[in-house]
């Protein structure tokens, strides 16, 4: 019983010590000019608790339009200035829910037509604090008021500002079917209990913006502007490439030649519900020179990546498939580092058609090329020895070259992997107009264990250059070569 009457005289005291800061604030300071009243964006929002609070305040102590009219009266003479911000977000908060209630009161005793338009289809309440629904058209925002004198009262004012509109929580606005956003850094609270002329007097009214936000007036200070909200059409048309590809390098052909995008270390940003306002990041966004990236049903725009030109776009005029071409070469740009790409990719060209140059069939042009790879590439011998199990995988993996495990690297150097020896010669097939070829990647039985292998595959024959090295280019001891499935598929299992 005790804690309950403590409890009971705890609340009554706070409520009287507000109202006693609110009477005391109109005898220390007096009239205030409406102009004076100016408050930083930032501050705009009162915390969740004090806002608990007020509504406490005003559901039990406020029960009739004469008790809000003295609070309301009493709030509007407070030197706003010379409050900190949490007080500021309070008194601003508790004038909104006072001046709600009266406007209620008055429009339910007097049956009064309450002119609206609403700003979205979802937020025809004022009191709303989500944002605007994204939608194909945006119908435009309107002020909306409570009364006809309200009306006519903003109407007045909208003659001498620059602009007038109605926003939504966010500051966002629709205007000729788009949407925009209100950058402002302060503002004016308008009171429409007070005469008109003091806010006619503000020095730079003409150059002002009248709003409406929650069903309260404001006027901008020292300037505004508008930021459009970008589609993701509006987005893709600025940006250096749209991708929905789910690989990690992006090519893009750029004054005839090819250029690639690595995106094997990036900085992303996603984009929400397919709706972007650039000021609303805080990193420092040039759409310019950003991706953006359709992946996993979402929408990113890459900031940062790094950018390679590779070679001339002439170098694959004649391969059909070229995204599958670059596909595979995109594996090579994980581990080759040296500048000369474009070099030794006119090198495998040359040599591709110097071996089929006397070739009068596709089968021809295979032989040629798979002879000329067994009989002149050899195979890494460190990486030969781990396959035999000389080396824990730990100490392969930290001593290994990883240029070995690039097609670029494998002609250059003569030096090969089984992957890149199939990347090789899928270059060469290509190069050459064979363009029903692939690579594939499964686990075959070396040594007693199982690793990962891969092989090509032209039309529904299977070439493993790799077990044929032997051969040394000797077409009588080939032993892999245009294999059906039911014999090529030997000691060997999908990864």
């Amino acid at each position: 019983m005790y804690t309950e009457k403590s409890a009971l005289g705890a609340r009554k005291i706070w409520n009287k010590i507000l109202l006693i800061i609110a009477i005391l604030a109109v005898s220390v300071f007096g009239q205030v000019w409406a102009y004076n009243y100016s408050f930083n964006n930032k501050s705009l929002y009162i915390e969740d608790i004090l806002k608990s609070k007020v509504d406490l305040f005003v559901g039990q102590k406020i029960t009739s339009k004469t008790t809000a009219s003295k609070y309301i009266i009493a709030l509007q003479k407070i030197n706003y200035l010379n409050l900190n911000s949490d007080k500021q977000n309070i008194y601003n908060y508790l004038y909104f829910k006072l001046k709600t209630y009266s406007d209620i009161v008055d429009n339910n005793s007097t049956s009064e037509t309450k002119t609206t338009t609403t700003t979205s289809s979802n937020s025809s309440n004022t009191n709303s604090d989500t944002n605007l629904a994204p939608s194909i058209y945006y119908p435009d925002s309107k002020i909306t008021y409570s009364s006809n004198y309200a009306k006519d009262y903003i109407n007045e004012l909208q003659k001498h500002t620059k602009d007038a509109i109605g926003v939504d929580s966010k500051l966002v606005f629709n205007r000729n079917w788009k949407q925009y956003l209100l950058k402002i850094d302060e503002y004016y609270i308008i009171d429409i209990n007070k005469p008109v002329n003091l806010y006619l007097n503000i020095p730079t009214l003409n150059n002002e913006i009248l709003f409406e936000k929650w069903g309260r007036f404001y006027i901008s200070k020292w300037g505004y502007s508008f930021e459009q909200k970008l589609e993701i059409s509006d987005i893709k048309s600025k940006v250096i490439l749209y991708s929905e590809s789910k690989e990690a390098s992006l090519f893009k052909v750029i004054n005839w030649y090819y250029y690639v995008y690595n995106l094997h270390k990036y900085k992303y940003i996603p984009i929400p519900v397919n709706w972007f306002f650039l000021s609303q990041n805080t990193y420092k966004i040039n759409l310019w020179e950003s991706i953006l990236l359709y992946k996993d049903w979402n929408y990113f725009l890459i900031v940062e990546f790094e950018t390679v030109k590779l070679f001339k776009s002439s170098l694959l005029e004649n391969i059909s498939n070229k995204d599958a071409f670059l596909g595979y070469f995109s594996k090579d740009l994980y581990s080759y580092t040296w500048s000369d790409i474009e070099t030794q990719f006119n090198n495998i060209k040359s040599k591709s058609l110097e071996l089929t140059k006397k070739s009068s069939t596709d089968e021809e042009k295979i032989s040629s090329i798979y002879s000329w790879i067994t009989s002149n590439i050899k195979y890494d011998q460190f990486s030969l020895d781990f396959i035999k199990w000389k080396y824990s995988e730990d100490y392969f993996m930290k001593n290994v070259n990883y240029e070995v495990f690039t097609g670029i690297w494998t002609y250059k150097n003569k030096n090969w992997v089984c992957d890149w020896y199939s990347h090789l010669f899928e270059y060469m097939l290509n190069f050459a107009g064979i363009q029903d070829a692939s690579i594939e990647w499964w686990q075959a039985l070396i040594n007693g264990k199982w690793i990962s292998h891969s092989w090509n595959k032209i039309w529904n024959y299977y070439y493993d250059a790799t077990w044929d090295i032997d051969s040394l280019g000797d077409k009588s001891k080939f032993k892999w070569y245009k294999m059906p499935y039911d014999k090529f598929f030997v000691l060997r299992k999908p990864l």
